[in-house]
């Protein structure tokens, strides 16, 4: 059996076109457990009406507690050898399941590909590419992550249940705790990888969404997200490993450019700041991103006001050319 699991907050909008996404899968020995996370708005009702025309669907009310407590709470109610996780307004192709099933046998975690998509079914330039996994221990394992050679999202992949007994990923943190499970789940038990190169998942981006949500609050949780994967590593004495050091790297000067992009200011957290602009600046690591990138990053290490110059410049042609 396979459980698809769909953590649900206030998702009255979406969540019967997700679970219906389920029931009309091809491989039927499946559960579908929606987690309420304290919704005020209809979405109980809705999976309580679902629920009276399909039993294997199963409805766990709790009060909100975010994403990482509703994957947990879930967790505690499986009966799967294997979970599926899907967000409530994403939907997915009906031989899902099935095509990544097939490989269940042989490997602990199997990936696909995903599709972005706006709320009218237009596909956005987003495509993501899983690249063959490099390395089957954990350096590689590290590697294939942090360089996101595979999409670090839970969502869209079948994981051994038995991988996840364990769920330690921090409540509080709630943005890269995908990223996070991952290498906690690589530390503790080194799985086995499947890359299949079809985009069966159908990520869908509304406005509103959180990773359209852009304030102070959220930037710094993006400098805690990237702040815990230094300790991490750190903690793994693979701070100067000379394959981890270069993903890591860019993983930080990634994660820096976007909490700049969207306003975020060195007072905010200026030890990070500095930390990524000194120890962990690479200049050749930098010829990697593309040159807009290159520019904020490049400005604000010489000096913030012209970073802020060049970063608010480059913001106004965006918005000029969409």
């Amino acid at each position: 059996m396979i459980s698809i699991i769909i953590p649900a907050f206030n998702a009255a909008k979406y969540i019967s076109q997700s679970v219906k996404c389920c029931l009309h899968q091809t491989y039927t020995d499946l559960e579908i457990l929606v987690v309420n996370d304290g919704s005020t708005d209809a979405t109980r009702f809705i999976v309580e009406r679902l629920q009276s025309l399909d039993s294997r669907i199963k409805l766990l009310n709790k009060v909100n507690g975010g994403l990482v407590s509703a994957r947990k709470e879930a967790l505690q109610h499986v009966s799967g050898d294997f979970v599926f996780f899907l967000d409530a307004d994403d939907v997915i192709d009906e031989n899902t399941i099935e095509s990544l099933a097939q490989y269940t046998k042989d490997y602990d975690v199997i990936v696909a590909d995903f599709l972005l998509e706006n709320e009218n079914g237009k596909v956005l330039p987003c495509q993501h590419k899983n690249k063959k996994v490099f390395g089957d221990d954990k350096i590689g394992l590290y590697s294939n992550f942090l360089s996101k050679s595979i999409t670090a999202s839970l969502c869209g992949r079948l994981i051994r249940t038995d991988l996840l007994k364990d769920f330690s990923t921090p409540i509080h943190i709630t943005m890269g705790e995908d990223v996070i499970t991952n290498l906690i789940m690589v530390k503790t038990h080194n799985p086995r990888i499947k890359v299949i190169n079809i985009p069966f998942y159908h990520y869908i981006q509304y406005p509103h969404s959180m990773a359209n949500t852009k304030n102070r609050k959220t930037l710094m949780k993006r400098v805690e997200y990237a702040q815990w994967v230094l300790d991490f590593m750190r903690q793994e004495c693979l701070l100067d490993n000379v394959l981890i050091r270069p993903h890591l790297q860019y993983l930080l000067l990634d994660e820096y450019y976007s909490f700049l992009r969207d306003g975020g200011k060195v007072e905010y957290c200026p030890s990070f700041c500095k930390l990524v602009n000194f120890e962990f600046w690479n200049d050749k690591i930098l010829t990697r991103f593309p040159i807009w990138k290159r520019l904020v990053l490049k400005s604000y290490h010489y000096n913030e006001y012209l970073g802020i110059f060049v970063r608010n410049t480059l913001n106004i042609l965006r918005k000029l050319l969409k």
